[in-house]
This record gives C-alpha cells, sequence and structure tokens, in this order.
C-alpha cells in the first residue's frame, strides 16, 4: 500500500486539524510541538485508518478520498494532541515542582591565591592580564585558561595557589607550557617562576591531569599525599583526595617514575599505579577512563556506590546520606557530567540496585 504522506498539502491538514481540536473543545493551539506530532505520527496509524475506510490505492483515488482520509487522521491528531498536552502539562507541572528538588552540574571556576594571600575569584575576573609582577604575568584568556609568562630574567619563587570548590573544574598553563587540567576539589601550588633548584616543583591536593613539555634539564615533580612522581615529559593523572583510602596514578603517555615509602616504580602507558596505605600495586588499565571527567564524562567500572557519589558530591556540590546499608554491587558506565544530578541518578536506579530522593542539597540513596 502507498503511504499517506502528511508534509503533503500541509496547510488544509493543519485547518483540519485544528477544526477537530475545536470540536472536541481541546484548547490548544497548533503550536511548534503540536506540528512536530503532526510530522512524527507513525505511518502505521494511518494505515489502519485506510483500511478502515477501504482505500485500497491512495495514488489512483488520492484526491476523491483526500478530504476523508485527511478527517481521519485529524481524528487520530486530536487524540495524540490530547494524550501529548495532558503528558506535556503534567511533565511542566512535574518540573516546576521537581526544580528544587533537582541540581545543576558544575561548570568552570577557580580561585587564585597569590603570595600577599590576595585571592582572585577567576570567575568573576576579565580577561586579560591579573598579575604583573616579580617577572611573572598572569592573564586571563579569551578561552578562560589561566596562562603564565615569564616577563623578566630574574622571578620570583613566592607560591601560588589554584583551587578549585565543590562544582569546579581549572586549566592552568605555566611558564614552560605544562598544561594543567584541575579537578573539582582540589588545589595545585607552584612557584611563580616554576623552576627551583633546577627542578620544576609543584604540589597536588585533589585530582588533576597533566600535560608536561619536555625538558630534559628540568625534571618536572608532583607532589601529593604519600607520593612523588618524577618526569620528564609526559601525560599522567592523579586522583589523590584526602580522605580517599587509594591514591590513584594513570599514565597515558610517555614513562613516570612514582616513589612511595622508598619504593618506586615505573609507568607505562595504560598502567596505574593504586597506593593502598603502605601498599603499591601497579596494573594494567584503559587510561581514558580515569581521564574521562576531563573530556566532560564519568565513567564508573566496577564501582560501587560509595565510591560513585563520592565522585558525584565533589561535581554537584551535595551532601549524601544512606538508608540501611547501601549496595555493595560493583557498577559500571559513562555518562555525561552535564546532566542535572536526577539524570545522573536515574541511570544508576536502573539498575535495581537503588533508590534515591533530594531535599535541598542533600541526597538520600535507599535499598
Amino acid at each position: 500500500m502507498n503511504h499517506f504522506h502528511i508534509a503533503e498539502d500541509e496547510e488544509l491538514l493543519r485547518k483540519m486539524v485544528a477544526d477537530a481540536l475545536a470540536q472536541e473543545e481541546v484548547k490548544v493551539s497548533i503550536t511548534p510541538k503540536i506540528e512536530e506530532i503532526v510530522h512524527k505520527v507513525d505511518e502505521n496509524l494511518f494505515e489502519q485508518i485506510f483500511d478502515k475506510k477501504k482505500v485500497i490505492s491512495i495514488e489512483r483515488k488520492r484526491f476523491r478520498y483526500w478530504k476523508e482520509v485527511v478527517s481521519a487522521a485529524a481524528i487520530v491528531i486530536v487524540m495524540l494532541s490530547g494524550i501529548y498536552v495532558y503528558r506535556f502539562s503534567v511533565h511542566e507541572t512535574s518540573e516546576v515542582a521537581t526544580i528544587p528538588q533537582d541540581i545543576k552540574p558544575g561548570g568552570e571556576g577557580a580561585t587564585l591565591t597569590l603570595a600577599d594571600g590576595r585571592r582572585i575569584k577567576l570567575t568573576d575576573a576579565k580577561e586579560g592580564q591579573i598579575v604583573n609582577e616579580a617577572g611573572i604575568i598572569v592573564v586571563k584568556a579569551a578561552n578562560g585558561e589561566l596562562v603564565y609568562k615569564i616577563s623578566g630574567t630574574k622571578t620570583s619563587n613566592e607560591i601560588n595557589t589554584l583551587s578549585t570548590n565543590n562544582g569546579e573544574t581549572y586549566t592552568v598553563v605555566l611558564p614552560d607550557k605544562s598544561k594543567v587540567w584541575l579537578n573539582a576539589a582540589s588545589s595545585l601550588s607552584y612557584t611563580t617562576g616554576l623552576i627551583v633548584d633546577g627542578k620544576r616543583h609543584v604540589k597536588l591536593e585533589g585530582e588533576a591531569y597533566f600535560e608536561i613539555s619536555k625538558d630534559s634539564q628540568h625534571p618536572f615533580i608532583v607532589e601529593c599525599e604519600k607520593q612523588q612522581i618524577k618526569v620528564l615529559g609526559t601525560h599522567f593523572n592523579i586522583s589523590s583526595y584526602r580522605g580517599d583510602d587509594e591514591v590513584k596514578t594513570t599514565l597515558l603517555e610517555g614513562s613516570i617514575k612514582l616513589t612511595s615509602n622508598q619504593i618506586e616504580r615505573i609507568l607505562k602507558p595504560n598502567q596505574q599505579a593504586v597506593l593502598t596505605g603502605d601498599q603499591l600495586k601497579v596494573e594494567e588499565v584503559d587510561a581514558t577512563d580515569a581521564v574521562a571527567w576531563k573530556n566532560g564524562y564519568f565513567s564508573f567500572h566496577k564501582n560501587e556506590i560509595t565510591e560513585i557519589m563520592e565522585e558525584l558530591k565533589r561535581w554537584y556540590d551535595i551532601d549524601v546520606s544512606y538508608q540501611g546499608s547501601p549496595s555493595t554491587v560493583k557498577m559500571g558506565g559513562s555518562i555525561a557530567r552535564s546532566e542535572t544530578l536526577s539524570e545522573v541518578l536515574k541511570a544508576f536506579e536502573s539498575t535495581g540496585q537503588l533508590k534515591y530522593k533530594i531535599e535541598g542539597r542533600r541526597v538520600v540513596i535507599m535499598r
């Protein structure tokens, strides 16, 4: 059977739908949403209409049955429109009611603390030069990055600290062109000139992804809780949040030397060093999972809900409590960090391992 195409004689169809809607006393205009329905009605529905009307060949009897077919189609659309309007109005009401019960994702933001104690909220800072002192210029670039530039022959060893709150991430370009992405609830401290005693040296709390410029004369040292990373030029991720049971260092490119409790390990790409207490182990991983956050995704792999919620806490700036013992089933998957909190939680709720409710900025996880 040939199919009726709504796009043909669309104006007549819209008029007939409007008339049918008026007859049904449904107070709805032919809005873009209704037009969308008109365009998306399943052809099978029209086939059913045609069968009932004993339309055998539209092409042959098109004009004979045109008004009859469109009238029947209009009735279907009236019904669909009524369902849609009902659902849409309920959805809108629901959204209005649940706006306070949902939480938006985090975004770009950080605070720069200078050696003299001045604090600059980078979210509020205008594009352009922020600091110019002791041979160093600090600029907020057009793309939002914080960029350090050496402007003199002598540079200061004063300490700057870039820090993010819950729900914030930020990127800094250091004087040697190395680039660091800072995850939420993290801080990176460094001298403004970066090089001290022949070494490039930074201190990390929290999580960061590093792309280190090659410089064989000046090794790059990252200090974090209980361990030190030494590189010459490479890409790697460190997760070292205070209070976490594990410190994870994941290598994407090049090589790094990790030292902890007088134990040394050399990592190769797609290897991850996991420090738990005084125990250090190295395992093969997919390194891209470790930097999913930097690329705009949550990526979980064999994580318990308590581990997952720790990451969500930092990004959505929430408190989490549990009713009963949380599930210990290990879950995995990925979802965009741009989603609202409820959308992320719904994804996990679909596994059947938890239920949740949002109360202000507190999330209660239930079995």
